[in-house]
């Protein structure tokens, strides 16, 4: 088993805009416990509507962030742009399927990560159902991430027929690290049974106390 454990992750996707190399030696102090990880969503247009994430703060973090590192790549043609973001400093790099033009396409870029010691595997958009193309993939990803939202809708509410795909993927792959991304919430916690990580962005971006904020989500999370 690759890893299976509770763990909240915090997208530092929020802080893209403002004085990121600041926020982030904030937040290597704020959050002291255990287990949390930094999430990078690396943007770009032509996958999604906006870029978010330059390479430059994306070097950045994996120089600096005192925390484990999962990565997910919104790019276009991932076959041909994965490289530039492999990097030992990572636990994971997931990329989006639904940028791919083939299953064979897919499975050579799970290799190339693989090979570099990195845990690979891809992001299945909210829309995305899991077909019978979708389910030849899982069996090969140690992660899998699965999207409450469509991309680039960070804020925006949970979209409750999404849900279904935890089931339905450690049905699959029992063994596979599940990532949950998007419209995670205090009150909601409870609906992510069978998940190893949920990404939090707004939750914790949006409390006026962000260290308690974490600590609450973090508490609940595990707990569940």
């Amino acid at each position: 088993m690759i890893y299976l454990g509770m763990e909240l992750q915090l997208s530092l996707e929020y802080y893209c805009d403002q004085d990121f190399e600041d926020n982030l030696k904030r937040l290597n102090t704020l959050v002291t416990n255990e287990p949390f990880a930094y999430h990078l969503d690396v943007m770009r247009k032509g996958c999604t509507a906006k870029n978010r994430m330059t390479d430059q703060q994306y070097d950045y973090v994996l120089g600096n962030a005192k925390r484990p590192i999962d990565a997910h790549l919104m790019i276009p043609d991932p076959a041909a742009n994965v490289g530039r973001y492999i990097s030992p400093r990572l636990r994971s790099l997931v990329f989006q399927m639904e940028a791919t033009r083939s299953i064979s396409e897919i499975m050579k870029i799970i290799k190339q990560i693989k090979q570099a010691g990195i845990q690979a595997g891809v992001c299945i958009d909210a829309p995305t159902e899991i077909n019978k193309q979708v389910a030849e993939v899982i069996p090969s990803c140690d992660v899998v991430t699965l999207m409450g939202l469509g991309r680039g809708e960070s804020g925006t509410p949970l979209r409750p027929e999404t849900l279904a795909k935890i089931e339905q993927v450690r049905r699959i792959n029992p063994r596979t690290r599940i990532i949950w991304d998007g419209g995670v919430r205090l009150e909601n916690i409870d609906l992510f049974k069978g998940v190893d990580n949920c990404v939090v962005a707004t939750a914790v971006f949006s409390a006026s106390d962000q260290k308690s904020a974490i600590e609450k989500l973090q508490a609940s999370f595990i707990s569940k």
